[in-house]
């Protein structure tokens, strides 16, 4: 395949003047050095004939614009936002845990998402970017919570609602409530809100493992802990979960603790996962692993300016 110069030169016919061009150019552009030192691009389009300038001012165009739609295509990512449990500011102001932010952190975060026209996205938006190279808005973000506290339904669900926002909530299957919950227990999801929340539209869910959301040693979860039957079993425990209470089958999974392996890995390609989230820092991009995709978790007391610089990949 010809350069850009061979091209230029067919053009352009092999002249004194378009060779002066072609010879003068450095690795990052022309230059135009004359004997006596440099001269301007203007000296060297007043040396070609009417013609030839207008037509290297089109092919310099086209090579412009070439670059940039390459670079805008390398730039193209989403934002997955990683949250936990949210609780009121007067509980937040007494506890100290990087899991949990106040409502208010979390409204202002929604409120800039909303203000400042971010679009949130689903999961199948996701599989789509990933899978199908779909093109999102320039502004997307997914945004999604762990764990299954019931703080997506007093807090989340009715933040996300106001500001016309998508949420996914990955729950542990074997911690949804089926029954009242006991009192001084952190209060988990229940099979009505779930689906209440659901069939908003507002929220859908993942999976964050049936029953495997725990350390087993050396800060280990029991996730990659497990042989190919128990990850089977888990995952199956999940399919049934969500046959149980009406719901579709779910396609996605967030690992517990961000931490997973080629087993696991491979048994969600087998029963038919498509998306799979750690929490390694960074953004997701087209050519990005659907199965280890990046998230950005948001710990408690971030600035709404760290929170914008996060948005931009300065944070």
């Amino acid at each position: 395949m010809p350069d850009n110069s061979d091209i230029l030169v067919k053009i352009l016919g092999e002249s004194n003047d378009t060779l002066t061009i072609l010879n003068s150019a450095g690795a990052k552009g022309p230059k135009f050095i004359s004997e006596n030192g440099r001269i301007t691009i203007m000296d060297i389009l007043r040396s070609l004939s009417h013609k030839k300038m207008l037509i290297l001012l089109f092919f310099l165009f086209i090579l412009t614009f070439s670059a940039l739609a390459v670079r805008s295509n390398a730039k193209r990512h989403v934002v997955v936002l990683c949250y936990h449990h949210i609780v009121s500011d007067e509980e937040a102001a007494k506890v100290n845990n990087g899991a949990i932010i106040s409502a208010s952190e979390f409204k202002e975060q929604m409120k800039y998402l909303h203000d400042n026209g971010y679009y949130a996205a689903t999961l199948s938006d996701m599989e789509s970017f990933l899978y199908s190279k779909t093109r999102l808005p320039k502004r997307t973000v997914l945004i999604t919570f762990d764990d299954g506290y019931e703080s997506a339904y007093t807090y989340v669900y009715p933040i996300l609602e106001e500001y016309g926002l998508h949420g996914v909530v990955f729950i542990i299957g074997s911690a949804v409530r089926t029954t009242p919950q006991e009192k001084g227990t952190l209060a988990m999801l229940s099979v009505d809100e779930i689906r209440e929340m659901s069939k908003s539209g507002f929220i859908e869910f993942g999976s964050h493992t049936f029953n495997a959301h725990y350390f087993v040693k050396d800060k280990k979860s029991a996730f990659v802990e497990m042989d190919e039957n128990e990850l089977s079993k888990d995952f199956r425990d999940m399919d049934s979960f969500f046959e149980k209470i009406g719901m579709p089958k779910v396609l996605s999974i967030a690992y517990p603790y961000g931490q997973f392996n080629a087993k696991i890995v491979n048994e969600a390609l087998v029963q038919g996962y498509k998306l799979g989230f750690t929490v390694n820092p960074g953004f997701v991009y087209q050519d990005s692993s659907p199965m280890t995709l990046n998230r950005m978790v948001i710990f408690p007391g971030k600035s709404l300016s760290e929170f914008k610089a996060m948005l931009r990949g300065r944070g």
